[in-house]
């Protein structure tokens, strides 16, 4: 056994024994391993023909609550009854680096009882209220952050990461960038979505999971106050019939992940030079074992 077969298997053996771990959670466990090819599970997840090129914006990137104020200008911060306390979504992706037209976010789940009616309300929310001020909330936050270094400590450091590793994918560049001008990087960057664009949601399971919408959003409507329920229910009920005419599923599982995908990364890989489709070999094999720990579960 060479050295990287050794390592291997040590991170083999130990995603499968955190992953049946009480506290540990098992979709940060899952986004490790996927976040590589994450780009490539939703393009071909989407259309196995024709596949997208989805660039990948960033993760966690935080969205609104149900019930926040729609940010209707760059200059706007939230007001007294907001918060800078934001949603999230996992993965935010997009259809071109140039000229987007559509914003995917990307949840992933690994069981059933782990689908979230009120994060589904609050991208529903999000979308209604437009990519415009989702871009507006972004820079807020940055804002507020970054470039006047209020809040914690942690969370500048962790959003000023953010921002850098954002434009570094966005200009395609190693150099180490000056944060003071916030304003300036974001034009750069992310204002390519300032003004309204499609937004469209997107689960990713480990395996074939049913994906009940209505189910999920009486859930989450059961999961709000009153006064939120007031603000959300007709404008998620008219998002959610936006999304079902996009002909984008809103389920994609791990497990449909098959030869034809590997077939699909061979392709980018002589293209790109590289040997995506082997990494990619090795992570399968780790998500075919957890598959098989989770089936064990569902079967007591």
């Amino acid at each position: 056994m060479n050295e990287y077969q050794a390592f291997y298997e040590m991170v083999k053996k130990w995603t499968v024994s955190d992953y049946q771990t009480p506290k540990i959670k098992s979709e940060v466990i899952i986004d490790m391993l996927i976040s590589e090819f994450i780009e490539e599970i939703i393009s071909y997840g989407i259309s196995h023909d024709a596949p997208p090129n989805l660039h990948l914006i960033a993760k966690e990137f935080p969205i609104s609550r149900v019930g926040q104020d729609k940010l209707r200008h760059k200059g706007d911060s939230p007001t007294n009854g907001d918060t800078r306390q934001y949603a999230s979504v996992d993965f935010l992706l997009t259809d071109s680096k140039d000229k987007p037209t559509t914003l995917y976010f990307v949840e992933l789940k690994t069981t059933d009882d782990s689908f979230d009616g009120k994060q589904l309300l609050n991208m529903l929310w999000t979308c209604n209220q437009g990519t415009a001020s989702l871009y507006h909330r972004f820079y807020d936050l940055i804002k507020y952050h970054v470039e006047q270094k209020k809040g914690k400590k942690t969370h500048r450091i962790k959003y000023k990461y953010m921002l850098e590793k954002m434009y570094k994918k966005q200009e395609q560049s190693n150099h180490h960038i000056n944060t003071d001008g916030i304003e300036m990087l974001l034009l750069d960057g992310l204002e390519k979505w300032e003004n309204d664009i499609d937004c469209k949601f997107v689960y990713l399971s480990l395996n074939d999971n049913k994906l009940d919408i209505e189910a999920l959003i009486k859930k989450g409507k059961g999961e709000l106050t009153k006064t939120q329920q007031g603000k959300s229910v007709d404008v998620d009920f008219k998002t959610l019939s936006n999304n079902y005419k996009h002909p984008t599923t809103p389920l994609i599982s791990l497990k449909w992940m098959d030869d034809g995908f590997v077939d699909y990364l061979k392709r980018k890989d002589a293209k790109d030079k590289t040997c995506k489709h082997m990494a990619w070999l090795g992570v399968k094999e780790i998500l075919s074992l957890l598959e098989r720990v989770l089936l064990s579960y569902q079967k007591m």
